[in-house]
């Protein structure tokens, strides 16, 4: 017997349908124009991108033929590649530091993140930037989105980037505060390709970044928490799901924010999403898990297909304004 609020398969396929009944804060934020995309590497792996997991199980073996790690130390590594990809990168840095060897660290972590099917890429941000929102945040740093918004300036749309790991974007954000949510800008919060160095990939660099000092991360999310929006994460699985807690809780520490979680699964994690179903409902985020059993991370396709269409419905378009302004 399916113990109360335990998600069924058949209740995970018409929550993908995105109705207004079940979303109404989606909806509203839709005809505000308020929703906030952010982007995990779900996307991303549909381009050719690695996952967590792999990008460190790439990492060690990248370093074992550079003779950095031993055979004994891979073996070692490797078996924590899957359940502690972090810690296990943060070693592998941390190797090729001593080894004076960094490129080696480097080269892996490009390789990794390097775009394998440029037509995919441009799809799927294709699919993501239909829906109309006021900014697209990541914590991948593969350079997907900033090349389609490269694209997209030949007809006119001038898509703001910003590298929350510089110095120089940093003073921009500043600046500009809470208009950096604003035309769709894209914000790379834990930096990108450009400067493998500065991303937030080990474990110290991740907890300086996500530390109570750091002014600069609490100022951007206290200019977030101004929009009262609906943020949207997209293609964030269960071993990232602590980079959300820490995210959404940075933004609103109480359980009035809206958010949703669409996250890809498998069947047979199904049990582990749905005893995180209440936890993270407990400070605002609404996990809705999408099957890839048969797909794929290209189920990802289907579910922005559905979510556009559901969402153009709600959003306001120039006849509507006309005859409401018409009306009064």
């Amino acid at each position: 017997m399916r113990q109360k609020g335990m998600l069924s398969i058949d209740e995970i396929n018409r929550k993908l349908q995105f109705q207004k009944d079940d979303f109404p804060g989606l909806h509203q934020a839709a005809k505000n124009e308020s929703i906030i995309f952010f982007i995990g590497a779900g996307v991303s792996k549909l381009y050719g991108c690695l996952l967590w997991d792999e990008m460190a199980t790439k990492l060690i073996n990248e370093l074992q033929d550079a003779n950095i790690l031993t055979h004994a130390e891979q073996d070692v590594l490797l078996k924590d590649a899957n359940t502690n990809p972090r810690k296990t990168i943060s070693i592998c840095h941390r190797k090729c530091q001593e080894a004076k060897k960094l490129n080696v660290y480097e080269k892996a972590i490009r390789d990794a993140v390097t775009i394998k099917d440029s037509n995919k890429a441009h799809n799927i941000y294709k699919k993501i930037f239909s829906i109309k929102a006021t900014a697209h945040m990541t914590t991948n740093i593969d350079d997907g989105l900033e090349k389609y918004a490269s694209s997209m300036q030949h007809i006119g749309e001038n898509i703001k980037t910003y590298n929350c790991t510089l110095p120089v974007d940093q003073t921009r954000i500043m600046q500009v505060k809470h208009n950096i949510f604003k035309d769709g800008s894209i914000i790379y919060l834990h930096g990108n390709i450009d400067n493998i160095q500065e991303c937030v990939l080990t474990v110290d660099r991740y907890l300086s970044f996500y530390g109570e000092k750091n002014s600069f991360l609490n100022d951007l999310f206290s200019q977030l928490k101004l929009i009262s929006g609906v943020i949207i994460f997209l293609g964030y699985g269960l071993n990232e799901w602590d980079i959300i807690e820490r995210i959404y809780k940075l933004k609103n520490n109480s359980s009035e924010g809206v958010a949703y979680l669409l996250s890809p699964i498998f069947t047979h994690e199904l049990t582990a999403f749905n005893l995180e179903v209440e936890y993270y409902k407990s400070f605002g985020v609404e996990p809705i898990p999408y099957i890839i059993d048969e797909e794929g991370y290209e189920k990802i396709n289907f579910v922005l297909d559905n979510l556009a269409k559901a969402i153009n419905k709600s959003t306001p378009n120039p006849y509507d304004i006309f005859s409401e302004i018409e009306g009064i």
